[in-house]
């Protein structure tokens, strides 16, 4: 994710704070809204297509839902809300965090001790698997 649609989902979560919670996404449409489009952008501070494009890519990526107008067959995105993932975005992705972190590095050093381990092992029992069947043979 990168750093404006990191900012505006962060300030959709503070400002917001509720899936219910509307924000605009065109001037025409602030009055359908608990936040007008000028303070999500002036929030952003980016332009209103940048701003729109990283809300897209929120929308993508299932952190966030239009809200919509069907106008003569086309979809009109006036404003959107958090969905239940991008209002506990923080808790969820430290969650996939510490799970990738666990696979990436725990798992390893585990396989690692444990090789070591049966090798340990292994030298010890050789000699006296060795011995064993050195005296069984005779």
């Amino acid at each position: 994710m990168d750093k404006l649609a990191k900012t505006i989902l962060n300030f959709a979560i503070k400002n917001g704070g509720r899936t219910d919670h509307l924000f605009s996404l065109n001037p025409d449409w602030d009055g359908e809204a608990s936040t007008t489009f000028q303070d999500l952008v002036d929030a952003a501070h980016a332009s209103p297509a940048d701003t729109i494009s990283a809300v897209n890519y929120l929308e993508q990526s299932g952190l966030v839902q239009y809200r919509s107008l069907n106008d003569h067959g086309r979809r009109l995105h006036i404003a959107f809300r958090l969905t239940h993932e991008g209002l506990h975005y923080g808790s969820i992705h430290r969650e996939q965090t510490v799970n990738e972190l666990k696979k990436s590095i725990l798992v390893p050093i585990l396989v690692t001790i444990l090789t070591n381990l049966v090798i340990s092992g292994a030298k010890w029992v050789w000699p006296q698997l060795v011995q064993f069947l050195a005296a069984q043979l005779k």
